[in-house]
């Protein structure tokens, strides 16, 4: 119950505060999703020898993809499942997204929760519109993956 509260206090506080800050040193931003009660800090994913490390305990913004300042493209991020994306499969069009970073917070609006084959490598290509792609395999032990798309709504 305290995580929940918890929880719901830095969502609440992250949200309410359109001039959150996040030290470059330790993270390049929060992302937050209250409908999975989702807070997570958003690290590097480096692009190494053609796949992406996504870090073990957090999202990672997959290298290549461009990030919220820009007012175009795909800003994608990566997590594990089971791990910190283990619950994603549970959003709905319509939900909330919260990207914090240094320039301020983004919100975007789930689209679509699909599942795709890994080698649906067209997902990560940039759009014209700002939008956010979340990805993370299935927990079924398949090849798999569930993609979450999102529209900018700012």
């Amino acid at each position: 119950m305290r995580h929940v509260a918890v929880t719901l206090a830095l969502t609440v506080a992250l949200l309410l505060e359109p001039n959150v800050s996040v030290a470059h040193d330790t993270a390049l931003g929060v992302l937050i999703i209250p409908r999975i009660d989702m807070v997570t800090s958003i690290t590097f994913a480096p692009l190494v020898n053609r796949i992406h490390a996504v870090p073990a305990h957090n999202a990672g913004w997959l290298e290549g993809t461009t990030w919220i300042d820009d007012t175009w493209g795909r800003v994608v991020l990566a997590g594990h499942n089971p791990g910190v994306f283990y619950r994603v499969g549970e959003l709905v069009p319509g939900d909330l997204i919260v990207v914090v970073g240094q320039s301020g917070r983004v919100r975007y609006a789930v689209t679509s929760v699909e599942i795709v084959n890994r080698d649906a490598w067209q997902l990560l290509a940039p759009t014209q519109t700002p939008t956010l792609l979340l990805i993370t395999c299935l927990f079924d032990g398949s090849e798999d993956r569930i993609v979450v798309m999102a529209d900018r709504m700012e």
